[in-house]
């Protein structure tokens, strides 16, 4: 459910199912398992809380020349208060809103056992939703200033 909007951030408050797996998260999410490297599977960081607000919002990219990476992208989160959603949150945000990745496309990150960052990404490709599961090739070049990122509000 919708709660604000502006050009900034949008804030939604989802109930999240914490009995299931990753593969019926992410089965409700596309309708099939995406194809994911099994250490990134099990990387996937699992939230605690049933029902979350999940903020949305899109860093300045033109202070990062356009692009930004994972680590720029940790300090917009701290910088507004916020912490990664965790996949199995997101994937119960879009599946109760189906279109929000036609509107904004739109990802979440979190580091494997190894500090690598891993992914979640959610778009519109060929005009149908795509997720994109996984950690950035050594080519990686940065999110690109389409994209918005989801955090929850840090517990104070």
């Amino acid at each position: 459910m919708l709660s604000t909007i502006d050009s900034k951030e949008v804030v939604f408050k989802v109930k999240v199912d914490l009995t299931r797996s990753r593969q019926q998260a992410l089965w409700a999410l596309v309708g099939y398992f995406p194809d994911i490297i099994r250490e990134v599977a099990d990387a996937m960081p699992k939230g605690r809380r049933s029902e979350v607000e999940i903020v949305l919002f899109k860093p300045n990219f033109s202070k990062y020349g356009g692009r930004i990476f994972d680590d720029s992208l940790e300090e917009e989160y701290r910088q507004r208060g916020l912490k990664p959603v965790d996949p199995f949150s997101l994937a119960a945000l879009n599946e109760a809103e189906p279109t929000l990745a036609l509107m904004k496309f739109h990802a979440t990150h979190w580091k494997d056992r190894d500090g690598n960052w891993c992914h979640m990404a959610l778009y519109l490709r060929d005009r149908e939703n795509w997720v994109s599961i996984g950690h950035p090739s050594s080519i990686w070049r940065g999110w690109a200033d389409n994209m918005w990122f989801a955090g929850i509000r840090k517990k104070k």
